[in-house]
């Protein structure tokens, strides 16, 4: 059972267009840095397994954007609101704190990313992939999706999807 402590929801804010947006363009820019790597590597050193988590295993495709997307994270939506990241092969045991320097149970809201959703057929160049966040006020462990206020979804094409066959 969840406890009744009040957790507003993010949708509530007035700036919650801006933090849409922000992430959107986080989304855009791993989307475009996938894309480059695409281009730039041959799928056998992408489909390569770097590490693998409890939950799945972890691709070169997916430790390529972890930078990126860190950085990205950082710049772009920290300004705006703290945030608890919560993120397959970047930390898979504890949330990690935007700014770095707050605890993540004092950060406003939990954040829930997919860099790359589909790893499989994109790391090929076969079908699109998707980068998927969701945004949610903060409750601690006591987290869950259904709690999301704002999500966004990108789409990774393929390198030559503005081809027809």
């Amino acid at each position: 059972m969840r406890d009744e402590t009040y957790f507003p929801p993010l949708r509530e804010r007035d700036d919650i267009n801006d933090i849409r947006e922000r992430l959107s363009y986080v989304g855009e820019i791993v989307r475009d840095y996938a894309l480059a790597e695409l281009r730039r590597q041959s799928a056998a050193s992408l489909s390569v397994v770097t590490s693998e988590s409890p939950s799945d295993k972890i691709y070169a495709i997916d430790s390529t954007v972890e930078e990126t997307l860190l950085s990205t994270l950082e710049s772009e939506l920290e300004p705006a609101i703290s945030f608890a990241l919560i993120c397959e092969g970047i930390n898979d045991e504890l949330p990690l704190p935007f700014p770095r320097h707050y605890h993540a149970a004092d950060c406003s809201a939990r954040l829930i990313i997919d860099p790359i959703d589909g790893t499989r057929p994109i790391m090929y160049n076969k079908r699109s992939a998707w980068w998927l966040a969701g945004l949610a006020p903060n409750r601690g462990d006591e987290t869950r999706l259904s709690d999301i206020d704002v999500a966004v979804q990108v789409e990774i094409p393929t390198t030559r999807a503005l081809y027809a066959d």
